[in-house]
């Protein structure tokens, strides 16, 4: 979870690595963060969370707290149909 901060917890819950960031080599590169990024790399989107109901700091970034999906799951289809189309409006 974004919160999880307990790393002793978290290793013996099994898990051996924890990030703050993945990226995603996708037709259109997604970086995935809890926080969004103050610098997006060219080309790429930013998927965060964090900002519970706010909007997106710039088309650069797609934020998908539960809050503003209405508590819905989206897929990966979605998410890199938004990322194409954000493309067209950043130019890139």
């Amino acid at each position: 979870g974004t919160h999880d901060l307990d790393r002793d917890a978290l290793r013996e819950a099994g898990f051996t690595t924890q990030y703050t960031l993945a990226l995603c080599a996708t037709d259109r590169p997604l970086a995935l963060s809890h926080i969004p990024l103050w610098t997006v790399p060219r080309g790429t989107v930013n998927v965060h969370g964090h900002l519970h109901g706010g909007h997106e700091p710039t088309p650069a970034h797609i934020n998908i707290t539960l809050e503003r999906l209405q508590y819905t799951p989206i897929g990966m289809t979605w998410l890199l149909a938004d990322a194409r189309r954000r493309r067209w409006i950043t130019g890139l």
